[in-house]
């Protein structure tokens, strides 16, 4: 399930790679430039921003500013919303080494939180809560244009299906149970084997602790057990950095609870779906 979910090629917003960049901009393992690749999910993306406000583009702006270097400095977009460490490592293996990155960041660990709070029995592959993709349900009507028309003409517009209804199961459980119950050994495995791959093809891995607005938050109720798994989640990090000698970017210490940092959208529900991206 976690190889069939991956950025469009032919969207609008992404390379003929399926990273967010420029449709004319092609990305290669090039002895003239610098690549550093920047690994996650809405948040590396930049999901509800325009690309140029996406934090991939404005480091590449800031380090071709201020870097002496013949080479060109490249920072590729390899995030996708709802990109947990799983889907990163397949991902990383079967992309983004093949572009011989000089440095990995990776910005992870909201969305495996999200994995252990809001499914119930957890899996350390995280099958219990992303499945391969399905072909959404589609109303009657959307199968003719002409009832189409008139359907959304009486207040019953087609609704495009969320990446959740497709690629993720419904959720399920009592975040509080599904947190007891569930393990964060999965995430420092998973964070092995992403510092361990990167290292082997010979790229520098960085970690970056992940921000959150739990004043904010979408899901005020759960805001106890939310944070108690970002904390777990966030100290697991600074523990492999440590261990592994991996560098480490505390980003959370610095922009936790500061709302002008971080966007919150809460949207509509949709069969149990939660379309919030402020992660």
């Amino acid at each position: 399930p976690f190889t069939t979910y991956a950025a469009n090629p032919t969207h609008a917003n992404h390379n003929a790679q399926g990273y967010r960049a420029e449709k004319s901009k092609l990305y290669k393992a090039d002895p003239d430039s610098i690549n550093i690749v920047s690994l996650g999910g809405s948040s590396t993306y930049g999901t509800r921003v325009y690309e140029k406000d996406s934090y991939p583009y404005l480091l590449e702006k800031i380090l071709r500013q201020s870097t002496y270097t013949e080479k060109t400095i490249n920072v590729i977009n390899g995030g996708l919303g709802g990109y947990s460490t799983p889907n990163i490592i397949a991902l990383l293996s079967g992309k983004i080494v093949h572009l011989d990155p000089e440095l990995i960041i990776f910005y992870v660990g909201f969305n495996d939180a999200w994995t252990r709070l809001m499914f119930s029995d957890f899996k350390t592959d995280y099958s219990h809560a992303q499945k391969s993709w399905v072909e959404p349900d589609f109303p009657f009507w959307r199968y003719s244009r002409f009832l189409d028309v008139i359907a959304d003409k009486l207040g019953y517009p087609y609704i495009e299906p969320h990446i959740h209804s497709v690629a993720w199961r419904q959720m399920s459980g009592d975040p509080e149970t599904n947190l007891r119950n569930s393990s964060v050994d999965a995430f420092r495995s998973n964070l092995m084997t992403l510092i361990g791959i990167s290292r082997t093809h010979g790229s520098i891995p960085i970690l970056v602790t992940q921000a959150t607005d739990f004043k904010n938050h979408p899901l005020p109720a759960n805001n106890k057990e939310w944070i108690q798994a970002m904390g777990e989640h966030t100290k697991v990090i600074a523990q492999i950095a440590d261990s592994m000698s991996v560098d480490l970017i505390d980003i959370r210490s610095l922009m936790m609870d500061k709302k002008e940092y971080l966007i919150v959208y809460k949207g509509r529900t949709e069969k149990g779906c939660l379309l919030c991206f402020f992660f």
